[in-house]
């Protein structure tokens, strides 16, 4: 058994080693797991985080081995005598961005053995991030093609095939998208409520930053600042009826899409998340921070 970190913003835990299969869970980028030293498996791995086990995409696994560096991202992080939240155990604190290195993982891989310096013990694994050497990107000079994290995460909710349950079940997921709202009950908990901004509201959230909160999506119109020039994963906001309606659609920008329209990543899209042509003539504005 060997302890490995999630790198994806969100990664899908299924029952079975299928991209078709049940979604029954989540983990998020330094969540650590456990999964077997041999797979059966080329593109899953068998995964178990404390109650949840299933199987997880092995790209966004990366196994943890000892003596790697890490990189603090929370403030004020508690250096512990052993591996458990308890009064009296913190024997020193770390700042943001210190860099530490770690030996070994606790038994249940959510502690690091970390040390700097004179100051050792368990620090909580989610708020430390494996340092990597990357190789500097190649000049473009078309500018950069870096992508939003809001736009990856929705591109994991694509893959993972999240659409509305027929009859009266509610998906779960979609639930979940619809409470990153102010929409109250029963809003909130039917799939049926319109919810492209609540989808909108979630990968921008996910990401670690905030949304408009609002499940109209017209009030994207007012988030960030305008674009001349769409990007890869920029807010599209679009009217429907008519520009003086209230009623309007969102999604990300994902390309162009033949003579006058554009392809759109967006949630409530064929009751689903998909990839759909839209008009520019009905778009309302491009958007992004």
């Amino acid at each position: 058994m060997s302890i490995a970190r999630v790198t994806a913003d969100v990664l899908h835990v299924r029952r079975t080693p299928d991209l078709a299969d049940n979604v029954i869970g989540f983990l998020h980028s330094g969540d650590l797991v456990e999964r077997p030293e041999i797979s059966p498996d080329e593109a899953f791995s068998p995964i178990r985080k404390e109650d949840l086990a299933g199987w997880a995409s092995r790209k966004w696994l990366t196994t943890v081995t000892s003596h790697q560096e890490y990189t603090v991202t929370s403030p004020g992080l508690n250096v512990r005598k052993d591996p458990r939240k308890a009064a009296g155990n913190v024997v020193g604190q770390l700042a943001k961005g210190d860099v530490v290195t770690a030996d070994r993982t606790s038994a249940d891989g959510q502690w690091l053995h970390v040390s700097k310096g004179h100051l050792t013990g368990f620090a909580s694994a989610r708020f430390l991030r494996a340092r990597t050497t990357h190789k500097p990107a190649a000049h473009s000079t078309s500018g950069s093609t870096k992508r939003p994290r809001w736009f990856e995460i929705a591109k994991h909710e694509l893959e993972a095939g999240i659409a509305e349950f027929q009859g009266s079940r509610d998906n779960p997921r979609i639930v979940q998208y619809l409470k990153s709202t102010s929409l109250g009950k029963p809003m909130n908990q039917n799939d049926e409520t319109f919810w492209c901004s609540a989808f909108v509201n979630f990968c921008v959230e996910q990401s670690g930053r905030d949304g408009t909160n609002s499940a109209m999506a017209r009030s994207w119109m007012s988030w960030g600042h305008a674009l001349k020039t769409p990007k890869i994963g920029c807010v599209a906001v679009f009217f429907r009826d008519s520009k003086v309606s209230i009623k309007g659609h969102v999604g990300f920008y994902a390309g162009p899409s033949g003579p006058g329209r554009v392809k759109i990543l967006g949630g409530n899209q064929g009751d689903r998340v998909s990839i759909q042509s839209h008009p520019v003539s009905m778009l309302l504005g491009y958007r992004t921070l």
